[in-house]
């Protein structure tokens, strides 16, 4: 479960950055190696002169122009997998991409402000007192052919430093902590459950569950075939195969004020559940929930 913004008992799980080798990235990499070791680890005084230390960044291109972000942080061995990672216009030429370190306990968020071969990495909330580390492109692989850049220290130019850095593992985010997206019942005596949830640090729509609870204690669980939600607020309509390939549909309408629909399995009226059946669903279900101000 989550509590106090930290995740408790749920394991690390590792992946190979070697599995994105065919795609588009870069590496960034801390500008100034002691003044990383002095603000971002622990060195003793008397050898903060000679001490070094640095981030790594990796940012891949994924398809639609979506970025995903992964840091390697002082003194370890593995890159965290970012939330988020979206970049857009900050001023000019330079782009911003704001995102989340789920496993930190402090400075969960980042922001990343790149310009050409200059990258800014900011930890910590905008509100608070941030940290700062600048960063510089080491190398890059585009389309399958590694190139490098002009650097002062030519030994950071060269394609082996990311196939280095591929070699890697990096942390996964967590796909069992939870976020229930629908919670719906029929109107009978003994009504019929619809819960729809889905991995609260990584919204795809491939990833939500579809599950149906009848008699209070059996779990069917559905194949999503499709999940299409419409720009007008949130209308969403969901179709499902049960478990004799029958297609089904669970309707929910946008969440306006001029809201006039109700939910929908198929023809079938749905109602809300009471904030009890919900609890006691949770449990039944043994979900994972993330708290609401924790994404």
């Amino acid at each position: 479960m989550v509590n106090n913004g930290k995740l408790m008992n749920i394991e690390k799980q590792f992946g190979e950055l070697s599995q994105f080798k065919k795609r588009d990235v870069e590496l960034f990499r801390s500008s100034d190696l002691n003044e990383t070791a002095i603000y971002f680890t622990e060195v003793e005084y008397e050898n903060r002169k000679d001490a070094k230390a640095f981030f790594e960044l990796l940012r891949f291109e994924l398809n639609g122009g979506e970025q995903q972000i992964y840091i390697r942080f002082p003194n370890t061995n593995y890159f965290v997998e970012m939330v988020g990672g979206g970049f857009g216009s900050a001023h000019g030429d330079m782009m911003q991409s704001l995102g989340k370190n789920v496993w930190d306990d402090q400075d969960k968020s980042f922001s990343i402000y790149s310009h050409g071969q200059n990258l800014i990495l900011i930890l910590g909330a905008m509100d608070g007192i941030p940290k700062f580390n600048f960063m510089t492109k080491v190398s890059e692989y585009d389309k399958g052919n590694p190139y490098n850049h002009p650097h002062p220290n030519e030994a950071f130019v060269n394609f082996g430093e990311i196939e280095k850095a591929l070699a890697m593992q990096y942390v996964k985010i967590p796909q069992s902590i939870r976020k229930i997206a629908y919670l719906y019942k029929t109107k009978d005596i003994s009504p019929k459950f619809f819960v729809v949830d889905f991995p609260a640090y990584s919204f795809k729509y491939r990833t939500h569950r579809f599950r149906v609870i009848e008699n209070n204690e059996e779990v069917k669980e559905y194949v999503v075939k499709n999940f299409a939600r419409y720009r007008d607020g949130g209308t969403t309509i969901i179709t499902v195969l049960d478990e004799s390939g029958n297609e089904h549909k669970f309707f929910s309408p946008t969440s306006l004020p001029t809201k006039t629909l109700v939910e929908k399995w198929d023809d079938i009226e749905l109602i809300e559940v009471t904030s009890d059946e919900k609890q006691k669903i949770v449990e039944f279900l043994k979900l994972e929930l993330v708290l609401e101000d924790e994404v």
